[in-house]
């Protein structure tokens, strides 16, 4: 909190100095206008409208200094609108590709060997956020359902469109993280349990693209019983879905209860006799995506 002290212009009007990081970050200049909200005992100050000046950054990689994908990653969550990349030795054309394109709205406006721009022309607005982080929910659930059909029928139907959607999950956390670190969210721990759910749900993704190709290269076919606890493991990833939108005291303690239930399903085939080796893998990576739907639902309980 920032104390201001109350200043008299004229003779009525009462005036109060806007923090100048607050501005800058917003992009306030003299002149620029700004809706003002009557809140009871408070003022609530809004920018939405207010034409910011984009965020610019600079990389410069030296010899023999190799690009990474996080340098455009970080600074693309970070909030900035136009990166520029010089490096002394030629960049890697794919690893660039594959950066930009987990950068929704970005598009690469200068392309030279050694020195690049990227920039920010149509990133969906921050007021987004929470129809592009119910569908990166959503994407998990279709992902685990489609991964579902290919074991109970024995085929790798959806193997294309498991990593396509998995692509699209990365463009949608890296969006949101983006919105949760650059704007200033009224309930801190709100955002930084958002900003834990959207890494969580990046990791199941991924979780689920991994067993998709394991059963795409090693085409054993799946036992009743592992198949039994993905389609549960859905389930509870459903249930907890509904819980965080519709909060429910009686659903979450039976959340417990099922996740419980099923963590002693899962120890229970490790020690299978018959389990083949693929299906260790497969249920090893079930196990790691109930624990994070599991770390999901417990921080429900904190909202």
């Amino acid at each position: 909190m920032v104390k201001r002290k109350v200043n008299r212009v004229g003779t009525s009007t009462l005036t109060v100095s806007l923090p100048s990081k607050w501005a800058q970050k917003y992009g306030l200049k003299p002149g620029c206008e700004v809706d003002v909200i009557e809140d009871d005992g408070r003022l609530l100050i809004n920018t939405e409208g207010v034409v910011s000046t984009p965020k610019k950054v600079s990389i410069h990689l030296k010899k023999g200094q190799p690009f990474l994908r996080r340098y455009l990653n970080v600074m693309y969550k970070d909030g900035y609108d136009e990166i520029e990349l010089i490096s002394e030795d030629p960049l890697d054309q794919k690893l660039l590709k594959e950066a930009i394109t987990m950068m929704l709205g970005f598009e690469l406006v200068e392309a030279h060997p050694t020195h690049i721009i990227v920039r920010n022309i149509a990133t969906p607005n921050e007021s987004e956020f929470d129809n592009i982080f119910n569908r990166l929910f959503l994407l998990n659930l279709t992902m685990a359902k489609s991964l579902l059909e290919d074991f109970k029928t024995g085929k790798t139907m959806h193997t294309n469109e498991i990593e396509e959607l998995e692509a699209t999950t990365n463009k949608f956390f890296c969006f949101c993280q983006r919105v949760l670190i650059r704007k200033d969210i009224k309930n801190r721990a709100m955002s930084m349990n958002l900003y834990f759910f959207t890494a969580m749900l990046e990791i199941i993704a991924d979780d689920l693209k991994r067993i998709s190709r394991i059963r795409a290269k090693e085409t054993t076919k799946i036992s009743k019983p592992v198949t039994q606890i993905l389609e549960k493991s859905i389930g509870y990833l459903q249930h907890v879905y509904e819980c965080f939108y519709k909060p429910d005291t009686l659903k979450v303690t039976g959340l417990r209860k099922e996740r419980d239930r099923l963590f002693e399903e899962i120890y229970e085939l490790f020690d299978e006799k018959g389990i083949s080796r693929t299906e260790l893998k497969i249920t090893a990576l079930i196990l790691s995506v109930l624990t994070h739907i599991k770390d999901i639902e417990t921080e429900i309980y904190h909202l």
